[in-house]
């Protein structure tokens, strides 16, 4: 009951946070383009803190989903039960110590911040604190629920505790005003022994990710080790996820509204509009579901921005549909369409490609040299994925292809009726790409404007086709159900679609927000700095140096998911890039284009494991079948990294 009841309170603020962001920006986007208003009083500030709130209390969410990302690992029950108990004691113990940096943040460094609308800006900002004391009650009733409550409070919550006392101590000392000086030393202390421990204890953390520990609890919790080591203040960790979830320069919350987007694609009867009219259109050539497959995988990922989205969502309809035309094995159906489930990373609005933006910038305003004279921005990333992403396209469709021909299954004729039929129906979603892209390109709105626009976009869309089947069943004398009505309504799409979109955009927000601060200390210590001098000094060949970056993001996306290799591998590269004299956006392509194929590499891509659970095979199986359209893709990331005009080609 407790949890039901705290999920359900949690739920709330998470709509209410994203409920006003929409609709912040699109009574600002009206008061600015249609009455040429300055706009909506305080609307910058609004949004910000709608953002905060929203990626708060959506990751706590995915904590009492259990939606967080993870690279959990099949065990025997024996060892799962261990493996159990050791995830809830570690996810206890960093919750406990974010949640206590967060407060002492709270406290200390916005003490002297204006507030919005004469509120307090610690009042706005609590939603950070807050959502990490909702994870751990959420994580404490779940080891309640398998009766290991007692361990994990003792094992978990205490040495939590512990390893926050020095930023407690620097609550009550410089918060409070409080002369202790024995939780001071108390502090010290913990700081010391952690600074013996680093090495081990970081090892630690990673060998808990592919145990099943969250990776955002990973990251937060590396960063946590390593300014506690370096004596440093743990506030850092909450300052950088809030300077970024609250930044009034962000993209960041287009990321969220394309998320929404991307499921209310999925939920209603676009998919299926999509499949049909591809299917029409090329169904009569040699191939012509593989393409159709293709380019409906390319569409939806480009709006999720997660490639498992797309193959959990429609792997199983475009599997059926290919498998039933008969000119297609098995074994080629479950490749093809695992390895097109990422390949629509590279096209606008991809999330991917927002947040290397986003990270690259951060890189280069402490760097400004190595990006003089180059045409860097969101618009310039975008250009240069196009053809790159257009070879993916190419390259899956046309070994799809090939794997059709010799099948003597009878083909369907070619129907000009059938065909206009089709695309009358899916009109609506053929035209999104290109508005978005049209707006996109005039500069008529911003990245966030678009993805508000795109939503309310496709809620008349569903509004007119909910319309009109309710007339047609009426005609027809047919009554409708109310299981069928709610099926389609398009309030009861929005609602079911936000209730299972929010958990997963809390759990990308929160791995950003965590990562933000593991990457802010690898630049803030010099890390990038040594490691920089370190390869340069080993690597002397510009063709070496881009060989060892594809085989090191090859690995690294094997490893990581997209969002967080992206913030914490890209300080790392951009800078050795600049010293070797890649173009900004090459290689922000190369680096896209690498992590999309790492999702593929056996053994452990995380597009395998999704695929087996959609497709309900092995994932040695899946990956055999995967093979051939790997190499084809690896081909297509050799062009792409030796031939810089395919991603400078469009970029002034």
């Amino acid at each position: 009951m407790f949890k039901r009841i705290l999920h359900s309170a949690t739920q709330a603020l998470a709509i209410a946070g994203l409920v006003g962001l929409i609709a912040v920006v699109i009574l600002n986007l009206i008061a600015t383009r249609l009455f040429h208003l300055l706009g909506i009083p305080g609307s910058t500030g609004i949004i910000q803190f709608a953002m905060l709130g929203l990626s708060c209390y959506a990751a706590a969410l995915a904590t009492a989903d259990r939606k967080h990302v993870n690279l959990s690992a099949s065990l025997s029950q024996r060892w799962k039960k261990l493996v159990d108990y050791s995830g809830s004691i570690s996810s206890a113990l960093i919750y406990t110590v974010l949640f206590f940096a967060s407060v002492s943040f709270l406290t200390l460094s916005l003490s002297f911040s204006t507030g919005l609308f004469g509120i307090p800006v610690q009042v706005l900002a609590i939603p950070l604190p807050l959502s990490f004391l909702l994870m751990l009650l959420f994580e404490l009733a779940e080891a309640a629920k398998h009766r290991r409550l007692l361990v994990v409070l003792l094992g978990g919550v205490l040495p939590g505790i512990l390893v926050a006392l020095p930023t407690i101590a620097e609550f009550m000392v410089s918060g409070l005003g409080l002369e202790l000086q024995w939780l001071l030393d108390a502090g010290n202390l913990v700081n010391q022994v952690i600074q013996w421990l680093i090495v081990p204890l970081g090892l630690l953390l990673v060998g808990m990710a592919f145990l099943g520990l969250p990776l955002f609890l990973m990251l937060g919790g590396l960063a946590a080790l390593l300014y506690l080591g370096d004596f440093g203040s743990l506030i850092n960790v909450p300052n950088e996820a809030y300077t970024l979830l609250a930044s009034p320069e962000s993209s960041l919350p287009a990321i969220p509204l394309f998320t929404i987007a991307g499921f209310l694609l999925a939920e209603t009867g676009a998919s299926k509009r999509l499949v049909n009219l591809f299917r029409e259109l090329f169904g009569w050539l040699p191939g012509g579901e593989a393409i159709a497959a293709v380019m409906v995988c390319a569409f939806f990922t480009t709006f999720t921005g997660a490639n498992g989205i797309t193959i959990l969502a429609l792997g199983g309809l475009l599997a059926g549909v290919l498998s039933g035309t008969g000119f297609y094995k098995e074994k080629d159906v479950h490749g093809l369409l695992t390895a097109s489930s990422s390949i629509g990373l590279l096209f606008p609005p991809s999330i991917a490609v927002i947040i290397y933006f986003i990270s690259a910038t951060f890189t280069y305003q402490n760097s400004p040299q190595l990006i003089e004279g180059s045409n860097f921005s969101i618009n310039s990333l975008f250009l240069g994925g196009l053809l790159p992403g257009l070879l993916l396209i190419l390259g899956m469709a046309g070994l799809g292809l090939v794997k059709s021909l010799g099948y003597k299954a009878t083909r369907p004729k070619l129907s000009v009726k059938r065909a206009l039929k089709a695309l009358s129906a899916s009109l609506p979603e053929i035209l999104l790409p290109v508005f978005i892209i049209l707006v996109w390109v005039s500069n008529l709105a911003n990245l966030t404007e678009i993805a508000t626009m795109v939503i309310v976009y496709l809620l008349i869309v569903e509004a007119v086709y909910h319309s009109i089947d309710k007339r047609k069943a009426a005609e027809s004398g047919a009554r409708v159900s109310e299981k069928a009505v709610e099926a389609v309504d398009p309030a009861m799409s929005l609602f079911k679609v936000i209730k299972e979109a929010l958990p997963v955009v809390g759990g990308v927000l929160i791995i950003i927000a965590m990562a933000k601060g593991l990457s802010t200390f690898i630049i803030d210590y010099g890390v990038v700095e040594r490691f920089t001098l370190w390869v340069s000094s080993i690597v002397t060949s510009k063709a070496v140096f881009l060989l060892l970056l594809n085989l090191a993001l090859l690995l690294v996306g094997c490893f990581m998911d997209i969002f967080s290799a992206i913030l914490v591998v890209a300080p790392l590269v951009i800078p050795l890039g600049g010293a070797f004299g890649v173009h900004p956006v090459h290689l922000g392509v190369i680096f896209i284009t690498n992590l999309t194929i790492g999702f593929l590499t056996p053994p452990i891509g995380m597009n395998l494991f999704l695929a087996s659970y959609a497709f309900k095979k092995p994932v040695l199986e899946i990956a055999r079948n995967v093979l051939p359209f790997l190499a084809i893709q690896l081909v297509i990331l050799a062009l792409v990294t030796w031939l810089p005009w395919l991603s400078l080609a469009f970029v002034g």
